[in-house]
């Protein structure tokens, strides 16, 4: 991360029931990981970023938030379909998604349900939190 310019200030992984998870879940939690911070380093290189990974027995949370941008990033690269593609793969396992701004940086928070298979047709936003809902909530 640091390689990206991002100073981790939080960084925590809650799995207090040791089942194994779906594959599915396991992969689309990587490809939230993967695009907020990846947002992150491009919108907001050298910001404060907290990241949360946090299981229960009925769904998993993640949250990225990054802090206020430090530098001016000038134009940044990218095809804009990252966000979008994202909340595509989360609703197609009945998940919910939110992005948005939060307490001056970005947020960027999934509540995925582990019950996904009967589950289909999740809720996506750009508005509101996920941290009143769902584990560690």
């Amino acid at each position: 991360m640091i390689a990206l310019g991002l100073q981790p200030t939080t960084i925590r992984v809650d799995q207090p029931h040791g089942d194994h998870l779906p594959q599915r879940i396991v992969e689309v939690v990587g490809e939230i990981l993967d695009e907020a911070l990846l947002n992150a380093a491009q919108h907001a290189p050298g910001a404060e970023l907290m990241i949360k990974v946090l299981r229960d027995a009925t769904a998993i949370r993640v949250e990225v938030i990054n802090g206020r941008r430090t530098a001016d990033t000038g134009p940044t690269c990218g095809s804009g379909q990252g966000v979008p593609a994202l909340a595509h793969r989360i609703a197609e396992i009945g998940g919910m998604f939110l992005v948005g701004p939060a307490a001056g940086g970005f947020a960027v928070r999934a509540l995925l349900p582990l019950d996904q298979v009967a589950r289909p047709g999740g809720q996506v936003g750009t508005a509101g939190a996920l941290s009143d809902r769902g584990p560690g909530g």
